[in-house]
């Protein structure tokens, strides 16, 4: 997916969630793909988000972190950050960024990442789960009734993006207002009790429906523990210890999977 659509998007997941729009720029990130740079296969896992995180916070934030002074994230990042800087530059008007200051906060660096990743899937097949399951994520049942490297070619025409952005910026997914009565009844009483609905989506259990979302569209199957894992894995370095409920976030991103594929 072209590196603008996602950034759009990703800055109106963030806003969805009550981030903000500026935690966007992360997405950007793992943008970098040369023979000399980061490999997509890698930059793609989130085993590597970890390390991603920490070298942000270092390089762009000027933040001390733990992580190795050689560690290839830190090393790769460090050798892309004027690139990083040009894309900002390049972007920043198409969400109506003017003064940026970088948050170095984990749960928002790391849903601008999770995010891209997650669009990404959008357009071929992502490797998420490496190094625990090669299977590979991506939105299979809409390529098999497409000519996908027509669709390729599509989506890398020049036109596209204005078009698509046009289309999905008015789509009434933005605006979405979960009700109670959405939801089966065990988990509506619960969104009733917490009064949930009146509430933006979370930004961890966004990170985490993603990370479900990723898993469920994955050929060949991934067994439930190699995504319980990473979920576990990675929210044990975010500090985040509470059993995270997805309802509202896995519902939002089913439909918003619909929304923008009927615009592909």
């Amino acid at each position: 997916m072209d590196i603008k659509i996602k950034f759009v998007l990703v800055a109106k997941i963030l806003e969805l969630c009550g981030c903000n729009k500026e935690n966007a720029v992360y997405s950007f990130i793992t943008e970098f793909e040369t023979p000399t740079h980061f490999s997509k296969t890698y930059t793609n896992s989130i085993n590597s988000i970890p390390n991603f995180i920490e070298s942000a916070s270092e390089i762009f934030c000027q933040k001390k972190t733990n992580i190795a002074k050689t560690s290839y994230e830190l090393q790769k990042t460090k050798e892309n950050q004027q690139n990083f800087i040009q894309l900002i530059n390049e972007n920043k008007d198409l969400i109506n960024l003017t003064d940026i200051t970088l948050n170095d906060n984990k749960t928002k660096i790391a849903l601008g990442i999770i995010s891209n990743i997650y669009l990404e899937s959008f357009v071929r097949p992502v490797q998420f789960f490496l190094p625990h399951s090669s299977a590979c994520s991506g939105q299979w049942s809409f390529w098999e009734n497409d000519n996908y490297f027509k669709f390729l070619e599509k989506i890398n025409g020049k036109k596209f993006f204005i078009e698509f952005n046009e289309e999905i910026m008015k789509s009434e997914i933005w605006g979405i207002k979960f009700k109670p009565e959405d939801f089966p009844e065990i988990i509506k009483r619960r969104l009733i009790k917490e009064k949930a609905c009146e509430k933006k989506l979370d930004s961890n259990a966004m990170i985490k429906a993603m990370i479900i979302r990723l898993g469920e569209i994955a050929k060949p199957n991934i067994n439930y523990e190699v995504i319980d894992y990473s979920i576990r894995n990675l929210f044990t370095y975010l500090n985040t210890n509470k059993y995270l409920r997805v309802d509202r976030e896995i519902k939002f991103l089913r439909m918003f999977e619909k929304e923008v594929i009927k615009r592909l």
